[in-house]
């Protein structure tokens, strides 16, 4: 269904979704609006995010506890970014969480 809805005018969901609202108060750059548009005019694209929102809310959540109880991490570099006024930034304290995070030496080679 979300296929479906999406699709039938991909303009019209990415520009109510990236609206001042949805933003932490501030526009997206017309640019970036019309790539999404461009990108989410391909069904293939619909496709693929909502299969990823699908797996987020299902089964990534368990596979993801499952690796942290067995030790397995990440080990590549990550940069993770949020805006300040973007739903992450308003919503969550997030430098708590990653002081949390970095102080669980629980998993094997953590990096001091």
């Amino acid at each position: 269904m979300a296929e479906r809805l999406l699709g039938n005018d991909p303009e019209y969901w990415i520009r109510s979704r990236m609206n001042s609202r949805h933003s932490g108060g501030t526009a997206f750059d017309e640019a970036a609006v019309r790539e999404y548009v461009r990108c989410f005019s391909d069904p293939a694209a619909i496709s693929a995010s909502c299969s990823d929102y699908r797996a987020a809310a299902t089964l990534d959540l368990a596979l993801d506890n499952a690796d942290f109880d067995a030790g397995r991490r990440v080990v590549c570099p990550l940069l993770a970014l949020w805006g300040e006024a973007s739903f992450v930034g308003r919503t969550y304290d997030v430098l708590v969480g990653l002081a949390r995070l970095r102080h669980r030496r629980a998993w094997p080679g953590a990096a001091e």
